[in-house]
């Protein structure tokens, strides 16, 4: 097909990245403009050019450096691809370029999100140049451009860095905190007080220090989850709430646990407050731990079956498959050999010919749960807009 001659600005994380796209649209008919791994300078740079466009909009010529197109990779050095997506299409002037989203794979969330915005093209790699060219035809369609970008703002953030770290941006140590030279219950007051003011290193180094003297301060993890909140670290604040709500339920004040979990997305870590501590032990990556809170929230329910306590739980976390692994590997470890292959048969090891398909707990989870999570804040912010 030949098409008019298009001028693109292209986005990555590493211009290196971008070498074989550039040699294939150039084929197409894409000449490159400018590069950016910076999202922020990118829309600065566009910006620029609307207000240009604007400006000679009653004039019989189009502006000099004008961009036709916009060739975004899924991962830049400052923020999201799909971050950058959701400013070009808030901007005046910016809302009707032509997006073309390069993603590593068609199968991961990032390439569903960006196609359920239905606000670009999405171009996964390894492509034929027939699959440019159709991502090519689809980007200049009102339909593919005109629709906002209506994503949780925690599933935009998700796949990269979301902002630009500087020399002047503090980086915060929460690893090795330093001891605070005030008891526990002072560097509480004193952490609350610093996240206050909006000090988040001083609160980091005192609340830390707080619960290094007293891990059972059910108010550290509080302030902590707070802290967390403040800064958007969306996965450290869940696993500081879900730590009060568990320390609640093992001493005895189901009530306040079971107020402080329901903060928890729904299933993020679990049905009850000992699955919500087996989910959280799993991400840290202590699988015996994990194995013991499932065994005994099994015996306090025996209706639950052990295998579907750790499904549901597992479908929640990062690495579900592995971590099932490492579950029924701690448990062989711990004496209950026959459980863990019961486990085995049921969670992992695939059906054979003859027998009847028992459905698995991973069988398209992830992306079922991106979907309804895209789709449910789409129906909230419109209905809101409404």
């Amino acid at each position: 097909m030949t098409r008019s001659p298009l001028t693109a600005l292209f986005l990555a994380e590493d211009e290196s990245c971008l070498t074989l796209d550039r040699k294939v649209l150039r084929r197409l008919g894409v000449t490159q403009a400018r590069f950016f791994a910076s999202g922020r300078k990118a829309l600065d740079c566009l910006g620029i050019l609307a207000s240009a466009a604007s400006r000679a909009a009653n004039g019989p010529d189009t502006p000099a450096g004008s961009v036709d197109i916009l060739i975004c990779n899924e991962r830049l050095s400052d923020m999201t691809g799909l971050r950058f997506l959701s400013h070009v299409r808030s901007l005046p002037g910016l809302a009707d370029i032509p997006v073309v989203f390069l993603v590593g794979s068609a199968q991961s969330t990032v390439a569903l999100a960006a196609r359920a915005s239905n606000s670009c093209a999405v171009l996964a790699r390894p492509y034929t140049q027939d699959q440019a060219d159709a991502a090519l035809d689809l980007a200049v369609l009102p339909e593919a451009r005109y629709a906002p970008l209506v994503l949780p703002p925690s599933f935009v953030d998700r796949f990269g860095p979301k902002t630009a770290r500087t020399e002047s941006t503090p980086i915060l140590k929460r690893h090795d905190p330093k001891t605070p030279r005030v008891p526990g219950e002072a560097a509480l007051r004193e952490g609350l007080a610093a996240l206050h003011r909006g000090d988040s290193v001083s609160a980091d180094r005192l609340l830390h220090g707080s619960y290094q003297a007293d891990p059972g301060r059910i108010e550290t993890c509080l302030a902590l989850s707070k802290l967390f909140a403040f800064l958007h670290k969306e996965k450290e604040e869940l696993a500081w709430l879900c730590k009060a709500g568990v320390l609640c339920f093992k001493r005895g004040d189901a009530t306040r646990a079971k107020s402080i979990l329901a903060q928890l997305p729904r299933g993020k870590a679990g049905q009850t407050p000992l699955l919500a501590e087996a989910g959280l032990a799993l991400q840290e990556g202590e699988a015996k731990a994990a194995a013991l809170s499932f065994l005994e929230a099994h015996k306090l329910d025996p209706s639950q079956p052990l295998h579907a306590l750790i499904g549901r739980t597992c479908m929640f976390t990062p690495a579900p498959e592995e971590h099932m692994r490492d579950l029924i590997q701690a448990l062989s470890r711990a004496g209950h050999g026959a459980t863990a292959g019961k486990l085995h048969w049921r969670l992992l090891q695939p059906a054979k010919a003859e027998e009847e398909y028992r459905p698995g707990f991973l069988d398209n989870f992830p992306l079922l749960q991106d979907i309804v999570s895209v789709a449910t804040h789409t129906f909230k912010t419109w209905r809101h807009a409404a």
